[in-house]
């Protein structure tokens, strides 16, 4: 990381972002940056109902890619092609089952309205899809979620675009499963 960015903020951390004079540090915080300076803050979820649904299911998504990162990520390279849906299976499949049930007569994390919370459930279903593709398969509701939120125009315009990188996720060589 740049010297400039870690003189700025005591908080300074990957993934930030620039804007101007100012750095926003922290995934979270740039959803809600995003969101407000997008002059779109119903995508922090549109009434307190949806608030609370949204930090819910993040708090089980958090969960989630902390299991994925620190037990199915770090499996040595030489034995994960092998174990992938024994550690998927193994570390995630309590949160896919909670998420999947979550969604349960939703479209979306927060209900009926997009929130920067499905931006977050897509980009850690992706993942989870890219090392094992059928970890998701039997569970319906989030197979639905994935197909719609790939649907979205914006989305769909963005991911067949010449700036859509679909891998690597992480910098070479810290996932062993990115070819």
């Amino acid at each position: 990381m740049a010297a400039e960015p870690q003189k700025n903020h005591p908080l300074v951390n990957l993934p930030y972002l620039k804007d101007g004079d100012r750095y926003v540090y922290e995934s979270q915080a740039l959803y809600v940056y995003i969101a407000h300076k997008s002059g779109k803050p119903e995508l922090l979820g549109k009434d307190a109902h949806a608030q609370v649904r949204l930090a819910q299911a993040q708090g089980v998504m958090k969960d989630t890619a902390q299991a994925l990162w620190t037990k199915v990520m770090t499996s040595p390279k030489e034995e994960f092609a092998a174990k992938k849906g024994e550690l998927i299976h193994q570390h995630l499949e309590e949160f896919i089952y909670k998420l999947n049930r979550f969604l349960e007569g939703h479209k979306w994390v927060a209900g009926d309205d997009l929130t920067t919370g499905d931006f977050q459930l897509y980009e850690i279903l992706d993942i989870i899809r890219s090392i094992h593709h059928e970890a998701l398969d039997k569970y319906e509701n989030l197979v639905n979620f994935t197909k719609h939120f790939a649907e979205l125009p914006a989305i769909h315009a963005y991911m067949g675009s010449e700036r859509f990188q679909a891998k690597p996720f992480l910098p070479p060589g810290m996932t062993p499963w990115v070819e």
